[in-house]
């Protein structure tokens, strides 16, 4: 049975980021502002999320732990660097125009002019790229905009603030 999109509370959103304390310190924030949060902490668990629900959103980080499947959608061999953009791939072979946001700290990189022309193309369709440090309003706002859901941060601002995000 499938989970669907937003329910009594705000939208569901996946956060896929192995790093605890920086899973953390998203999911926290985005529950307080109504968001409905699931998270996964490797590729593979990712895909287990993936395959039964539809979220209405993703926030992606590239660099991520395979970890352990009996049954693998992402190929074994897969480095690290790019376990994030297997799990797109699936996502998008999937025929789940899920909206994505990724977040990273690859964007230091010598191969991420490349890697950035990928996550933007038409077979990755990425929204928007954050580098961490990543500061929470430009999470809040990125999700804000392709979800359209307005939690508390947004009912603090007001729309001439130069904080506001539309």
């Amino acid at each position: 049975m499938s989970r669907s999109r937003q329910g009594a509370d705000g939208p569901l959103i996946l956060v896929i980021e192995d790093m605890g304390y920086e899973s953390r310190q998203l999911v926290e924030p985005l529950r307080d502002e109504g968001y409905r949060v699931e998270t996964a902490g490797t590729a593979h668990d990712a895909v287990r999320h993936i395959k039964p629900t539809t979220y209405d959103a993703i926030l992606l980080d590239i660099d991520l732990p395979l970890g352990k499947s009996e049954q693998p959608s992402i190929p074994e061999n897969t480095p690290r660097e790019r376990a994030g953009i297997e799990v797109l791939r699936f996502l998008r072979r999937s025929l789940k125009l899920t909206p994505v946001i990724v977040v990273t700290g690859l964007n230091h990189a010598a191969f991420w002019p490349e890697l950035e022309q990928e996550l933007r193309g038409k077979e990755l369709q990425v929204l928007y790229i954050i580098s961490k440090p990543c500061r929470l309003r430009e999470v809040i706002c990125a999700l804000h905009r392709v979800t359209g859901w307005r939690g508390s941060f947004f009912k603090a601002f007001k729309r001439d603030d130069p904080e506001y995000c539309a």
